[in-house]
């Protein structure tokens, strides 16, 4: 089939790198691709496209953020007086490549091409829970008359879609594929509790955000090196650095600057997850997915995370890492210290992450399901 997949977003962060995969997987399937990027990225999207040999269509795809400082009004009348060249080239595009089906990897996305989501059929694939505000509401009641379907990622984000107005039968659930079945021998378990290590080694990937939990963490530690469990925290990922600024009083407050470590933004994954003993995402809003408990179980490291959103159907809970609820330093403290204190168990769950991403969340298993998908919605006539 031929494929058109809209990927417009400014840095590859977990939803890009899934979409990669997604796109990788495709293509071992022998499906020609074109992939839609928009003009406001670092660029980093269409480097691994190139390398991929997916071609790239650069668009002013965006859309109007609500907001009245200077940067999001300017980014704004930007977009709106860059649409008609939007719209031809998205029409010239339409006539040169003929897709069989469009992808949307965003709710936001479609809204300036409505008029244009006939022909060929389009299915949106949301990887950001979104709240159901009033205009949220109406943007999907419109998408919905319009698309031939909505790929939720995990069950969680079935619920949302229904809460925002999606019609039931054009629902389907496709969880994200975290790693190719060939890449199992390459990530092999990660030992927990090494030895030459000083102190065990806990890893926080993503955006740096209040709602990654990065205070729940921070106090969580606290607790550790009170009862006298010397641990080390690495962070990995970027953010406001006003906020940034603001944790890292909160870390010199709490005693811990000696063992944070700030790695900044890292898009090798084996760099990140092999530096580790335990990964912790004590997110406090809902994660639509959960990509780095993911990632870091497929990567043989037990993980702790909130149940929230679709963590819960990630982590099996006491079997490949702990759930918590939200918010809940205590918690959090006590699953870390049973960990610190039972090596050998905290090991065995890594590998039974292992096994649970690579029998559950593999790429294989989403790109068979998107044929599937094809084959109900969007079947060409060849």
């Amino acid at each position: 089939m031929r494929i058109l997949t809209v990927c417009s977003a400014w840095r590859v962060f977990g939803a890009e790198t899934i979409t990669l995969k997604m796109l990788a997987g495709f293509q071992s399937r022998g499906h020609e691709q074109m992939a839609v990027t928009s003009i406001w990225t670092d660029g980093d999207f269409g480097r691994r496209l190139q390398q991929l040999g997916i071609r790239e269509l650069v668009l002013p795809v965006g859309s109007v953020v609500a907001s009245l400082s200077p940067r999001h009004l300017k980014s704004s009348a930007d977009l709106l007086v860059r649409l008609p060249l939007l719209w031809w080239r998205w029409h010239r595009a339409m006539r040169t490549f003929k897709p069989d089906v469009i992808l949307w990897t965003g709710g936001k996305q479609p809204l300036f091409l409505l008029p244009f989501l006939n022909q060929p059929p389009s299915i949106l694939i949301e990887h950001a829970e979104v709240l159901p505000t009033s205009p949220v509401r109406w943007l999907y009641r419109k998408l919905d008359h319009k698309l031939k379907g909505f790929v939720a990622v995990s069950d969680f984000m079935r619920g949302f879609y229904g809460s925002v107005g999606v019609s039931e039968h054009k629902i389907r659930v496709i969880k994200n594929g975290v790693f190719f079945e060939r890449e199992r021998a390459a990530l092999r378990p990660v030992s927990s509790g090494n030895e030459a290590t000083p102190m065990l080694r806990i890893g926080i990937v993503g955006r740096i955000a209040r709602s990654k939990g990065y205070e729940c963490l921070i106090e969580a530690v606290r607790r550790l090196h009170l009862n006298g469990s010397k641990v080390e925290v690495i962070a990995f990922g970027s953010g406001p650095p006003e906020y940034q600024s603001q944790l890292q009083q909160q870390i010199a407050a709490a005693g811990l600057s000696r063992n944070w470590k700030w790695m900044g933004y890292e898009s090798d994954r084996s760099k990140i997850y092999r530096g580790m003993d335990i990964c912790v995402m004590p997110s406090c809003e809902s994660e639509s997915f959960g990509m780095v408990a993911a990632e870091a179980n497929a990567h043989g490291l037990p993980v702790v995370a909130s149940r929230i959103g679709g963590l819960p159907e990630i982590i099996v809970d006491g079997v490949t890492g702990f759930l918590i609820e939200p918010d809940s330093p205590q918690s959090l403290a006590e699953k870390l210290q049973w960990l610190v204190q039972h090596p050998e168990s905290a090991r065995a769950m890594g590998r039974a992450g292992h096994e649970h991403i690579f029998q559950e969340f593999t790429v294989e298993k989403m790109v068979a399901g998107f044929e599937s998908l094809f084959a109900e919605f969007a079947a060409p006539d060849r």
